[in-house]
């Protein structure tokens, strides 16, 4: 993902809330089996608890995520 796209993501989920955009952004991202596309959703998903924090983000979804296959 591009940093306009990034930037993109990050304001949506300011405007709506993170965690209801780490859903979409996770549940669309569970069958994709390509290495870049996980490394950049990787990346936001970083620069989302960074930006907004553990205590705004539902890290559960975060983690189901990283441990599903």
């Amino acid at each position: 993902m591009s940093k306009d796209i990034f930037s993109l993501l990050s304001l949506i989920g300011e405007k709506v809330r993170p965690s209801a955009v780490i859903d979409l952004v996770t549940s669309s991202m569970a069958a994709s089996k390509k290495p870049l596309q996980q490394k950049a959703v990787l990346q936001w998903l970083l620069s989302v608890l960074q930006e907004f924090g553990a205590s705004n983000v539902d890290v559960k979804r975060i983690v189901d995520y990283l441990q599903s296959p």
